[in-house]
């Protein structure tokens, strides 16, 4: 496997319907609880091709964008995130993400 991947399709649906037992898997999930800073900053800047600003240096809506590629070109199927009070539902729902 050639990463980043030319056409990731990670599907969070999929996923869900494992882990709640609905589906049997069919391939192995990519899944990481967090990737240090320092390892996304020089992926995102060697590998993917994208203008890409450090992690701690980015507004907050840099950083999400920028971890969203990252884990989705990567081929990831969930993203570990912890925004505080802010849910990434609230943040598709008022168009931040």
């Amino acid at each position: 496997m050639k990463i980043p991947l030319q056409n990731p399709s990670p599907s969070f649906e999929d996923f869900e319907n494992v882990l709640s037992g609905r589906k049997s898997p069919e391939k192995v999930y990519f899944v990481e609880l967090g990737v240090d800073a320092e390892a996304m900053d020089y992926i995102g800047k060697n590998y993917l091709e994208r203008e890409w600003t450090s992690i701690s240096d980015s507004s907050r809506e840099d950083s999400i964008d920028q971890r969203i590629d990252f884990f989705f070109r990567l081929g990831y199927d969930f993203i570990q995130q912890d925004y505080g009070k802010v849910s990434i539902r609230t943040l598709l729902k008022t168009g931040k993400c």
